[in-house]
């Protein structure tokens, strides 16, 4: 990242925060997540950066949840993102962040919501499949539904 900096590539210098801030929330540190990817989600809507802007959202709002059971601003953040991907033609990222809002639903117990994310995450599977290539498998999908009713975000 130093030598992004030193080199006055911003772009460059989001995209390793950017995944600075996905090593920490697979790491489960919440508060490197929420230090780094809000450097990130400021730095991507000064370069209006759409596709590093939902990502950073789709980290706060998994750290938010994860860290404290924040579930209220953890969907606040999740339910800016996909507008912006869906906006910008980004299908792959919108799976991802519908998969995000499944989670969050069964944490609520709100299955309906869930499995309406989750259908949503394969309509968009579909269509990312044509343009960008599969992210999400209908199996993907009924794992991650099992994972839900099994275990809560919080």
């Amino acid at each position: 990242m130093a030598r992004y900096r030193a080199l006055g590539d911003r772009a460059g210098e989001a995209f390793a925060l950017l995944g600075l801030g996905d090593i920490a929330r697979d790491q489960g540190n919440w508060d490197t997540v929420q230090t780094v990817c809000a450097g990130t989600l400021a730095l991507c809507r000064e370069l209006e950066n759409y596709w590093g802007m939902g990502f950073s959202l789709n980290n706060l709002a998994v750290a938010a949840a994860m860290d404290g059971g924040d579930l209220g601003r953890a969907e606040t953040l999740a339910a800016e993102a996909p507008a912006l991907f869906r906006e910008n033609s980004i299908h792959g990222g919108v799976v991802e962040l519908l998969v995000t809002s499944a989670l969050l639903a069964c944490d609520r117990a709100e299955w309906d919501r869930a499995r309406t994310a989750l259908a949503g995450g394969l309509a968009e599977d579909r269509l990312s499949t044509e343009q960008e290539g599969a992210t999400l498998t209908p199996e993907d999908a009924v794992a991650l539904a099992l994972q839900c009713l099994r275990t809560p975000v919080c």
